[in-house]
């Protein structure tokens, strides 16, 4: 009897997963920055609802900025590959 035997294996790619710290704090007026970081090998980033003055970086996941005002926000940060999206919310408090 012969068997076909598929030489190349199958790989399930599994979507990003957030590792980074959840919780970032700032001051109005002093740069900020805060890293995402993921599993899964990213190949780009995002986040959405950053404070006025904070940007994110989507191919390196880098959000910076300088903080214009004071106060707690809850942002939707992102990581992207071929197996889908991982995301999670990211608190950023930032001190007067």
């Amino acid at each position: 009897v012969d068997a076909f035997v598929d030489p190349t294996p199958s790989v399930v790619i599994l979507a990003p997963v957030i590792t980074s710290s959840l919780a970032a704090s700032g001051t109005v007026g002093s740069a900020f920055s805060y890293q995402i970081a993921a599993s899964g090998s990213p190949v780009s980033f995002n986040a959405t609802g950053l404070p006025s003055g904070l940007s994110v970086n989507s191919q390196t996941g880098a959000i910076t900025g300088t903080p214009t005002a004071d106060g707690d926000t809850t942002a939707t940060i992102s990581a992207v590959n071929s197996g889908g999206t991982g995301s999670a919310s990211l608190v950023i408090s930032i001190a007067p």
